[in-house]
This record gives C-alpha cells, structure tokens and sequence, in this order.
C-alpha cells in the first residue's frame, strides 16, 4: 500500500511537471489553450519537422528543448502507471490532468 501511494504521489508530481512543460510551449509558440495537451505537444513537433528558415535559431532551440523535456518526463509517467498497473491499481491516479 505504501509503495503505491508513493507511486501516485510522483505520478502526481510529474503529470504537474508535464503540465507545465505544455503550457511553456503554449507561451512559446502562442498555441491557444482549446487544444488538448497531446495536441500542442504534435503541433510543436510538426512545427520543429518543418524546419522553417524564417524561425529564429534561439526560439527554435528552445522549442527542441521543451520538447525533449516534455518527452521525458511524460515517459517518467509512463513508467509509473506500468507500475501502478502492475501492483494492480485499476485506474491511472490523474487520468486526465486538469487544466487551469
């Protein structure tokens, strides 16, 4: 029991973490907030496949870095929720991630 409740706590802590990262790239490419996370998240990769000369080397570098930041950490949940599957928890602790 223990080591679950650790575990949704850092699920908790990430999804918080992986939430944030979103709404940076929000800022940084000014998505609006009506698209779900997943869907700002594809909008930055397709943006940064683009490869558009007229995008500043800086911006663009800071999008490449949210990006990877955002991948990890949502893999770090991942991980949790295969854990918590696997100690038999039957829903994910914050199945969907509230936004503000």
């Amino acid at each position: 029991m223990a080591k679950r409740d650790d575990l949704k706590r850092k699920y908790a802590s990430a999804a918080a973490l992986r939430t944030k990262k979103v709404d940076e790239i929000r800022e940084l490419l000014a998505i609006p907030p009506d698209p779900s996370d997943e869907e700002a998240v594809e909008f930055i990769a397709q943006w940064l496949e683009t490869g558009q000369v007229s995008v500043p080397a800086e911006l663009k570098a800071k999008a490449q870095r949210l990006l990877r930041e955002w991948q990890s950490i949502h893999m770090v949940c991942i991980e949790i929720q295969c854990e918590l599957d696997r100690l038999g928890e039957a829903e994910p602790p914050l199945s969907k991630e509230k936004r503000r």
